[in-house]
């Protein structure tokens, strides 16, 4: 990434660069400040996420959208009370359960 020797920034890395930002804006406070979680991944679990930490919250970031449900490894510390939210929506809680 970088301006051409005029200075000019090629369209598709600007496009590239513009929709980072816009991605960053919304889920910024997942990744800024943060550190990873000793358990970073579910290796073999249906969904591929990555975990981090800061101040008492838990992140997960899945790297691709799940669809309607995602689903979290059995060691992610949920109990009654936990309350769940989409980074970049209304900050309601979402619904949730804990399976076996």
């Amino acid at each position: 990434m970088g301006p051409k020797a005029d200075g000019t920034i090629p369209e598709v890395q600007r496009e590239r660069l513009l929709d980072m930002g816009f991605w960053l804006k919304v889920n910024g406070e997942a990744m800024y400040g943060t550190t990873y979680r000793t358990r970073t991944e579910e290796k073999g679990a249906p969904d591929d996420v990555r975990y981090t930490v800061k101040d008492g919250v838990l992140y997960a970031t899945a790297l691709k959208w799940p669809g309607e449900q995602l689903t979290l490894g059995a060691d992610v510390p949920a109990g009654p009370g936990t309350r769940i939210t989409l980074l970049g929506s209304d900050g309601g809680p979402l619904p949730w359960q804990r399976d076996e």
